[in-house]
């Protein structure tokens, strides 16, 4: 397998943190995303860490965080880590889907895909996926959280006069496993 692009490499945990805190505080800072509900928690016997929860954006848009970093090695906050798998699923509360990138889905059901990252697109009045959907992104294109934020936000601007409550930002639900 390919080496990963430097933003998937793997880093130290603390250094994870600390990235993963100043890029959410900057986008707090744009008035597009108001507040989150993301933890990480370490996981016993399986050599990982989840992180998880949601982001509140402008619209009633919430982005739905699941993802693993397996822990490659050490431990605390000097461990070695890296992203295993990931979810990031963005949708209207109270409607539907906007989009999800993943990399979850057994390999047979994409046999075309060189790799599983993908993204789904939706419509966010029905619930249904858009044709073509889903598309391989690959492991080059697979985006970072704080781009998928910035990447709604795009749409959430293009879309923003069809959106029931396009001022408000929606209340979080705390997910954990």
């Amino acid at each position: 397998m390919p080496p990963r692009p430097a933003k998937h490499a793997a880093t130290r945990f603390d250094t994870y943190v600390q990235a993963h805190e100043a890029h959410m505080d900057q986008l707090r800072g744009s008035g597009f995303m108001a507040a989150d509900t993301l933890s990480f928690e370490e996981l016993t016997g399986a050599a990982g860490i989840f992180l998880s929860g949601e982001v509140a954006c402008r619209g009633c848009i919430v982005v739905s965080v699941e993802k693993f970093l397996d822990v490659l090695e050490g431990e605390g906050p000097a461990a070695q880590v890296q992203t295993e798998w990931y979810s990031y699923n963005v949708f209207v509360r109270d409607w539907h889907n906007i989009l999800r990138y993943d990399n979850q889905h057994p390999e047979h059901l994409y046999a075309s895909h060189q790799d599983p990252h993908h993204k789904h697109e939706f419509d966010w009045r029905s619930g249904n996926e858009r044709a073509g959907s889903p598309t391989w992104v690959g492991e080059e294109g697979w985006p970072t959280l704080s781009e998928v934020i910035r990447e709604v936000e795009d749409w959430y601007w293009a879309n923003r006069q069809n959106l029931p409550d396009p001022d408000a930002y929606p209340e979080l639900e705390r997910r954990g496993r």
